[in-house]
């Protein structure tokens, strides 16, 4: 708006602008129409945080498309705000469509083969968030969950007791080595094990009371913990509303 003065006299108006800033807009719409047709078809989003991929659709795809669904799972898995720089994204890209589909990290999140399948999840180094929580709170965690715990003002007086001390942190190897030595029917669980020590978990004084994705409660120490209930709630969900020219 400031330069608008001084491109009137190459010609460059409003009155000429607004064209070309609709034709730029019905771009975009169309794009992002088919970004979201591409997601809907190849990507498996799962409440546990992480999603399970299509190569071939990704790779069928346009690649401007295919490159911008990449993008958006990245955000969505990673719980980022930003998207990944492009160099780093086409190369994960390449792996995805690639025969062999190895291996690979970005933006908080590593991808890779499991059963068959090709899955990205957080990566378990990155998840570093430790937060004190208490009944009637509510918090995002990591960027990706939405966490409350009991209902405020219904929380009984032995709840509150039991909430004292309550820390909200990723069940990693050490917690998830704990809570199997104690059920070992979590072995079975279809989550797939890259996933798992990623999952937010309530911890008292070094032990894991609670992981709810996973079914688990300690049934000593958990004794008196209000429900605890968890949303996957990234800033950025995988698709966006669609983008509109008036």
């Amino acid at each position: 708006r400031q330069l608008l003065p001084s491109l009137a006299p190459a010609g460059l108006s409003p009155a000429r602008l607004a064209p070309t800033a609709r034709q730029l807009g019905r771009a975009r719409a169309a794009i992002d129409d088919a970004v979201a047709a591409l997601l809907a078809r190849a990507v498996a989003l799962f409440p546990a945080g992480y999603a399970r991929l299509e190569p071939d659709a990704f790779a069928a795809a346009s690649r401007e498309v295919s490159l911008r669904a990449l993008a958006r799972c990245l955000m969505t898995v990673g719980g980022g705000v930003y998207t990944p720089r492009l160099d780093r994204l086409e190369r994960l890209h390449a792996a995805l469509c690639g025969p062999a589909a190895p291996a690979r990290t970005l933006a908080g999140c590593r991808m890779l083969r499991h059963r068959g399948a090709v899955i990205l999840c957080r990566e378990a180094a990155q998840v570093t968030e430790e937060r004190a929580i208490s009944a009637g709170g509510r918090l995002r965690w990591d960027g990706r969950f939405l966490i409350s715990i009991g209902r405020g003002g219904d929380i009984r007086a032995q709840a509150r007791r039991a909430e004292t001390g309550l820390l909200l942190r990723r069940l990693g190897p050490d917690g998830w080595a704990q809570i199997v030595a104690a059920a070992r029917w979590l072995r079975g669980n279809p989550i797939p094990p890259p996933v798992r020590p990623t999952l937010p978990a309530l911890w008292r004084d070094g032990r894991v009371l609670a992981v709810p994705h996973l079914g688990y409660r300690d049934p000593e120490a958990s004794a008196g913990l209000p429900p605890v209930r968890i949303d996957h709630a990234p800033a950025h969900p995988l698709a966006n509303a669609r983008f509109t020219v008036a």
